[in-house]
């Protein structure tokens, strides 16, 4: 197994860019991945980063915006694969990704990702999706797990739900182990358990990043360093999942304001390199 590549969530934000501008001019930077649906269309300066890692075939694309187990197929949806048309013949990504869940529903057109239960119906809308997924990107496809749960099933059926639905496009798995440990802590579940029941032959990437506490509850909000406790998980990910092509750390610009913020995100970049060279 070669070592996975240590990445960074691309942001094109003046905040974001000063806080990884060091990490990139000392070339430490293995790969970027980009949520090209944020930012159809990135600043120069931006484009220029990621034109220059898609020519080293370094650059994973992730969308967050597609709703990809929403019901009913909109227009919205139809213009979102007309505009991952034109992104794919501008810039080379390895791979297309998208999120498990759906986050528009009638009028509601945008939140965080909600889960879906584990039924038929369920799957063969995903799978519909994920096919004109592929069919649109011309690349392979996969999806990340989520970290909200709207109960206990969300939490222990989501690891089926997931191989039922990339099997039949012979997707992969982005595996975010901020997102799992979320559910672990909110629904009392041990992690490594947890991590073991999913298809986790089809990882092929890792995503690492901070939360926030509302009370006793632990979300996914990007605003913050990597937890201990997911520092702990990776190399036990790392070797349950022999084909991750990448680790991604993962922060928002808007907590990225103040000089120790930025330096504490490079601290995690750093660690993140020393984890995935420790062999």
């Amino acid at each position: 197994m070669s070592t996975p590549h240590a990445a960074i969530s691309w942001m094109d934000d003046p905040s974001y860019v000063q806080t990884v501008l060091p990490l990139l001019d000392a070339g430490v930077i293995d790969a970027v991945e980009w949520s090209f649906d944020t930012q159809w269309h990135p600043t120069p300066a931006s484009a220029a980063i990621l034109s220059a890692f898609g020519q080293q075939d370094r650059l994973y694309g992730h969308g967050v915006l597609l709703s990809l187990l929403s019901g009913v197929w909109t227009q919205r949806q139809e213009t979102w694969m007309q505009r991952l048309a034109a992104e794919v013949q501008t810039r080379d990504y390895v791979h297309v990704s998208e999120h498990i869940g759906f986050m528009t529903a009638g009028k509601w057109i945008d939140g965080a990702p909600l889960p879906m239960p584990l039924r038929d119906d369920v799957i063969a809308v995903g799978v519909d999706r994920l096919t004109r997924l592929a069919e649109v990107s011309g690349k392979p496809v996969g999806l990340e797990n989520l970290a909200m749960a709207l109960g206990p099933q969300d939490v222990h059926h989501e690891a089926e739900l997931m191989q039922r639905l990339l099997e039949p496009v012979d997707g992969f798995m982005i595996l975010d182990l901020h997102n799992l440990w979320c559910r672990a802590v909110n629904y009392g579940v041990d992690l490594t358990q947890l991590l073991r029941s999913y298809p986790l032959d089809r990882v092929r990437e890792l995503h690492i990043s901070g939360g926030s506490w509302d009370g006793r509850f632990r979300r996914d909000t990007h605003d913050g360093t990597v937890p201990d406790d997911v520092w702990a998980a990776l190399p036990t990910a790392l070797t349950l999942c022999p084909d991750v092509q990448l680790v991604v750390l993962e922060q928002e610009p808007n907590s990225l304001r103040s000089p120790e913020a930025q330096a504490a995100y490079r601290d995690d970049f750093t660690t993140l390199r020393q984890v995935l060279y420790a062999g």
